[in-house]
């Protein structure tokens, strides 16, 4: 049945009931966690400095100039927090959230046109409630506004390779979206959609369509959006700064990641546990995959499985072969993944209740009974304040479990998706209430930051040595907090007029303390992370 054939209800309520879905998924108590809950603090630092200096060309941490990531980003975090008034962890995650949330509408539409209204639909509910895309959409991080920007670059090439005599017109658009995602992370954001498309194209035998696509017209829109950042950021952080540009983010952050790992080397097969683990609970699905038979397809509409299969194969075997790994660096192919869920489970509803119809509900049953048990023993040993609410989860799960393998008994394969996605709503919410109590335990930063301000009080504050490269004490102490790294510099702030004070390590100090200016060692022990931390000042 066509969409425009169907009553104004049954158009508008699916959509309406995603959304509700998803903005439950990705908004629900976003606010409530601290900083240091599984964010990346020194997003938040960043901004906090670029509105405190007023400087929104030149990012900085700890006063030094920032240089491992792009800044389209700081500035969106930055912006938030100007408009809202300040930084507060709802502000921070606020662009992640909406940008999650427009994954999900990028989603039903590419759906609508590969693969039918239903699997659409089902693709967007399984990318708004699966543990990675939900998790990543509450987090202070890069990761997930650069899905979005891939996201909406792939829509729109889609569309250009499949819309006959108006191709044209949506090439322009996803080459300034490229753009974007380059200057949100950059060059994998030109990188991931012209691999995609390129898969695709030779997939299809279309590879003369490059033609088509006014490559060289792109290169100049996502060359013209950099500049409009890159240029006045080069020309500002001077000589040194363009030296240390060089060395952190053209050669560590890219070439040296891809080739060596960096600081992330994982062994090649790393993604497929990483995958299958958090793109649940629709993972089943893609293991299952080849083996759902396919229903009788409307031959005036023909589904395209190629798109989806070329970004998520295409995605999957680059972030393999790159020796630098980590688990949200796959966050840019689940919008894929979602879309061959969607196909997936949508063809078991057109098939009816079959073999591997069967097998779905029973190893959702499966799972749902080894969570049932194992995370209520997990929380009894490793976080016993979250006991009682894992006995809920728990029972959740039984009841999912039992659901879908009901619907499925009963061939309805519907109720057993909207079983998966209702159970999955609840054990969000669960989850999520349960987070701040173990916030204190992740707060090293605050924790620090309120140690160490009663002694340093109007003074100024820096820090000395490597440990302190991911410290975010200026946010915390309200205070701009220079970071030190040599010792005649060391020197050069303890003999300042002013009242001056640095953190620093305690096997750094006993190295130097003897060769330092006269100064004074504040009383009582701090610690970060491993390390035991010493304060010194400039006045006995």
């Amino acid at each position: 049945m066509k969409t425009d054939s169907l009553p104004l209800r049954a158009r508008l309520l699916p959509p309406l009931v995603l959304a509700a879905t998803a903005a439950f998924v990705f908004f629900f108590r976003l606010g409530e966690r601290g900083f240091e809950n599984k964010d990346t603090v020194w997003y938040v630092e960043i901004a906090w400095e670029m509105l405190r200096s007023g400087d929104w060309i030149v990012p900085r941490f700890n006063a030094v100039i920032f240089t491992e990531k792009p800044v389209l980003f700081i500035w969106l975090v930055a912006a938030s927090a100007k408009l809202a008034g300040g930084i507060t962890p709802f502000v921070s995650r606020s662009p992640s959230a909406l940008a999650a949330f427009g994954c999900v509408f990028l989603t039903l539409a590419l759906g609508k046109r590969m693969l039918g209204r239903r699997a659409a639909l089902l693709a967007a509910f399984a990318l708004s409630t699966n543990y990675a895309f939900a998790w990543e959409a509450r987090t202070c991080m890069v990761d997930m506004v650069f899905t979005f920007f891939v996201t909406l670059t792939l829509y729109l090439l889609y569309r250009g390779f499949s819309d006959g005599g108006h191709r044209g017109q949506w090439f322009t658009p996803a080459y300034f979206a490229a753009g974007l995602a380059a200057l949100t992370k950059g060059p994998l954001g030109v990188v991931f959609p012209a691999l995609v498309s390129l898969v695709y194209l030779a997939w299809q035998r279309r590879l003369k369509f490059l033609r088509e696509m006014r490559i060289p017209w792109g290169i100049l829109i996502v060359a013209g959006i950099q500049a409009v950042w890159y240029a006045p950021y080069l020309v500002r952080i001077g000589p040194d700064g363009r030296r240390f540009f060089c060395e952190m983010y053209v050669y560590k952050e890219n070439l040296l990641r891809f080739t060596s790992g960096f600081d992330k080397a994982e062994p090649f097969w790393f993604y497929v546990p990483a995958i299958l683990s958090h793109f649940l609970p629709w993972s089943i699905l893609l293991v299952l995959y080849p083996f759902i038979p396919r229903a009788a397809e409307d031959a005036g509409a023909p589904r395209d499985r190629a798109f989806p299969a070329a970004w998520f194969f295409g995605l999957f075997a680059f972030l393999t072969l790159s020796s630098g790994k980590h688990s949200r660096y796959a966050l840019p192919l689940y919008p894929a993944a979602a879309l061959l869920a969607g196909d997936a489970w949508d063809r078991l509803i057109a098939s009816g209740r079959d073999r591997v119809s069967r097998a779905v509900s029973a190893t959702v049953a499966a799972l749902a009974a080894g969570g049932a048990v194992g995370i209520p023993v997990y929380a009894w040993f490793a976080a016993p304040g979250f006991f009682i609410p894992s006995l809920l989860l728990s029972a959740l799960l039984v009841a999912s479990a039992t659901a879908v393998f009901c619907a499925h008994a009963d061939e309805k394969a519907s109720a057993a998706f909207v079983a998966v996605v209702v159970a999955f709503a609840c054990f969000w919410a669960v989850f999520i209430a349960s987070l701040p109590a173990r916030e204190e335990q992740r707060a090293e930063h605050a924790r620090l930051a309120r140690q160490i301000s009663p002694a340093v009080g109007t003074g100024r504050l820096a820090t000395y040595g490597l440990f302190s490269r991911r410290l975010a004490l200026g946010f915390f102490t309200g205070r701009t907090v220079n970071y030190i790294d040599r010792e005649e510099q060391l020197s050069d702030y303890l003999r300042s007029g002013e009242r001056v004070f640095c953190l620093m390590e305690a096997a750094e100090y006993a190295k130097l303390g003897e060769k330092l200016p006269p100064h004074a060692k504040a009383p009582g022990a701090y610690r970060y992370r491993k390390f035991d931390l010493v304060l010194i000042g400039n006045r006995r």
